[in-house]
């Protein structure tokens, strides 16, 4: 083929000098099909077969690379999320110990408070009661406070 008539000679099937959509399928298809007979050839020459299978299983190792690296980062996150659990877990229980502890201290400076109250006013009234059994002693007893 040396000029353009020459090509379309070739596809055209029902020679009206004109290309229609079924001619310029074929000729497609035509191009498509040579396209692969000579990339079958040139494989079988330069053993490019090996090449896109070994290419395959390079891209296959990536893909359980990629699924596995997934999978990793998740168990990390979980594991990262249940120490951070445990650790505030533990900050609070040790929080709650810390008040506890405080609130058993309250209490027992708050009984020995009211027991030292107890004991004062049982004091009082034992001196109110020598007071009243003796008036005259009481009076000199208050002057002197």
């Amino acid at each position: 083929m040396t000029k353009a008539s020459d090509f379309v000679d070739i596809f055209d099937q029902d020679k009206d000098g004109y290309l229609d959509e079924d001619e310029q399928v074929l000729i497609f298809s035509v191009i498509k099909t040579k396209l692969q007979i000579v990339a079958e050839a040139l494989c079988d020459i330069h053993n490019y077969a090996m090449y896109k299978s070994l290419m395959k299983e390079v891209r296959d190792v990536e893909a359980q690379i990629v699924d596995y690296q997934d999978k990793l980062r998740h168990k990390i996150y979980v594991k990262q999320l249940e120490d951070y659990k445990s650790i505030g877990e533990q900050m609070i229980t040790d929080e709650k110990d810390r008040w506890n502890t405080l609130l058993k201290d309250y209490q027992m400076q708050l009984l020995k408070k009211v027991e030292m109250l107890q004991q004062k006013q049982q004091e009082d009234e034992e001196t109110l009661k020598r007071a009243l059994e003796h008036p005259r002693e009481a009076a000199k007893y208050l002057t002197t406070i």
